[in-house]
């Protein structure tokens, strides 16, 4: 169905509503300023790093990243930037996705449920804003499946290579926002392969053309060609500890959203019996090949342990999940009947909501398995830019001290927002290892927190970078500005001399990989050496993955063909609409 005038009045203000109610709930989390501490660097000539005197890819999404640039011109408006990118692309995506819902199903009805459904999960409202790739993401997943419909009814299969470059560039995009949506971008690329062979390769290369200048770039200038974020954050991936953590993250998210993890189970499995079904139609098989890819996405989600904030890794799945279930299910049932489900959702997903918000303050507590509502636990803290508690004094005293008396480095686990307040003259030691690519590669502490996996570094590191919370009384020497806490830290590494050989060998090599010149002798052996090194790390999550890939992508070609059982094509919506 297309979409009159009324229609598009409609949507416009759904769309419209559902931006402002993410404008209402804005935040920013701590993880944000690290991105926007890497966009400052870079605009005042440093380079895309975290900590100015090394190369290391901090952030997990260059094109979000890519896109905060101009933001960082405005210094602190950046964080309002980012705020009105991600309200931006809310509209974006309910618009976008409400045009498909009404083109699939021909009602308006699963517009309102979906809208309904979304801005009453907090998992929706908190990281479509939250300073993170989150909201562009989605977006991005709502654009790869109207590429992958080819835009509309008159269109039947991704029948050119016009239809093929455009999935494939975004696609290309999904990756560069975060390269582990490779599990959702997969069965999209495997579909393309199959429908059409030979064909797509050229128009399939030329769009992932972006990832590959991106990649490129990442292992000439950081040395290695996945960000230092996952070495810090995959610990045992598929190990038993890491699934059972992963389904506690996931059964954490149906517990306190239990409306829209029902609704999301409910839709999933309807409307894959129905797209299996009516497999022949171009228009179902996109569906069912998007449906794929987020449920092999939320398999990698649990394999990996989740996450430590609540929701975070399941808004995508949430937001493709109930996309696609309702425009399934909207094409199959009456208007009437799509008309009783919306309204019966809108008011069950309304009085959810309701009663969630009466006990919301109890959501900042850290939970026993490491999970947390971030933004009730930071939403209060992460306001105003300046004025901040403890968290900003400190990284104000950092600040004016380095200005003062010249660089430091400090060992802090919370880098975000004491990293971007403090400047480009702080030196930031990560426990965590997020932006330290020594304390990345050392064995995790066990019973480390999902997500903030505490490395076990010898304190002999942190007496060879220089770390002043290693001296006595540093923090209130910091705060009266002393300048004999940088001449002692400086005294004591001149004194510096290492007892761990294999310690000494492991931070040369970083130090030749991340701080010398690119062109350094021994550097591009290292790096080939890098370039191995992610299919190691995670090689039983690539290879299960590829598997599951190559079973559908099989699957697809053996099946898709062009009739349906009976040899007459299937329409994907029901005859009374």
């Amino acid at each position: 169905m297309r979409v009159g005038k009324r229609h598009a009045i409609i949507l416009g203000t759904g769309a419209a509503i559902g931006a402002i109610g993410v404008a209402t709930t804005a935040w920013l989390c701590d993880d944000a300023f690290i991105t926007f501490r890497v966009a400052q660097n870079v605009i005042h000539g440093w380079g895309p790093r975290f900590n100015v005197g090394e190369r290391v890819q901090g952030f997990t999404h260059p094109l979000w990243f890519l896109l905060l640039l101009p933001g960082a011109l405005f210094g602190d408006g950046i964080a309002g930037y980012a705020t009105g990118l991600g309200v931006i692309a809310t509209a974006a995506l309910l618009w976008l996705g409400g045009r498909l819902l009404v083109e699939e199903s021909g009602s308006l009805a699963t517009f309102v449920a979906w809208l309904a459904l979304l801005c009453t999960s907090d998992a929706f409202l908190s990281f479509q804003t939250s300073g993170l790739e989150s909201s562009l993401s989605a977006l991005l997943l709502v654009l790869l499946l109207r590429s992958l419909r080819a835009g509309g009814d008159d269109v039947g299969d991704v029948g050119d290579a016009g239809d093929v470059l455009a999935a494939s560039l975004v696609s290309s995009a999904l990756l560069l926002n975060r390269p582990d949506h490779l599990f959702l971008v997969g069965p999209c690329l495997a579909l393309l392969l199959a429908r059409h062979g030979r064909a797509a390769w050229r128009p399939m290369l030329a769009g992932m053309l972006p990832l590959a200048a991106w990649e490129l770039f990442a292992v000439v200038y950081y040395g290695s060609p996945v960000p230092n974020t996952m070495y810090a954050k995959l610990v045992s991936p598929g190990s038993p500890d890491t699934l059972r953590q992963g389904w506690a993250y996931l059964e954490d998210y149906a517990r306190f959203e239990p409306v829209q993890a029902a609704a999301c189970l409910a839709l999933l499995g309807v409307s894959s019996v129905a797209l299996w079904r009516s497999r022949a139609d171009p228009r179902g098989m996109a569906l069912l090949v998007l449906q794929f890819g987020l449920l092999l996405h939320l398999l990698y989600v649990a394999a990996i342990g989740g996450d430590f904030m609540r929701g975070r890794l399941i808004h995508l799945p949430l937001v493709g999940t109930l996309l696609v279930g309702l425009a399934v299910a909207g094409s199959r049932c009456s208007r009437r009947a799509a008309w009783i489900g919306a309204t019966a959702i809108l008011l069950v997903a309304a009085c959810a909501w309701v009663v969630r918000m009466r006990h919301y303050g109890e959501e900042r507590e850290i939970l026993p398995t490491g999970i947390v509502n971030e933004r009730a636990y930071w939403g209060p803290n992460l306001g105003r830019l300046r004025e901040r508690a403890a968290w900003g004094a400190l990284g104000r005293d950092l600040h004016d001290y380095a200005r003062r008396n010249g660089p430091v480095a400090l060992r802090w686990q919370i880098l975000g927002l004491v990293g971007y307040l403090a400047g480009p003259e702080v030196e930031l030691l990560d426990p965590f290892g997020l932006t330290d690519p020594v304390a990345a590669h050392q064995p995790p502490l066990p019973g480390s927190r999902v997500g903030h996996v505490t490395h076990q570094v010898p304190e002999e590191y942190y007496r060879y970078r220089g770390d002043i919370s290693l001296l006595a009384g540093w923090q209130e020497r910091l705060r009266a500005q002393d300048p004999s806490l940088r001449r002692e830290a400086e005294s004591a590494r001149r004194a510096f001399a290492w007892q761990d050989e294999a310690l000494r060998r492991q931070v040369e090599r970083w130090d030749v990989l991340a701080r010398g010149p690119l062109g350094a002798a021994g550097r591009w052996r290292l790096v080939a050496a890098e370039c191995l090194d992610p299919f190691l790390h995670a090689g039983r999550l690539l290879a299960a993955g590829a598997v599951l890939v190559g079973l559908f992508a099989w699957l697809v070609r053996r099946r898709a063909s062009p009739h349906g059982r009976s040899g007459c094509p299937v329409d994907l919506r029901a005859d009374d609409q």
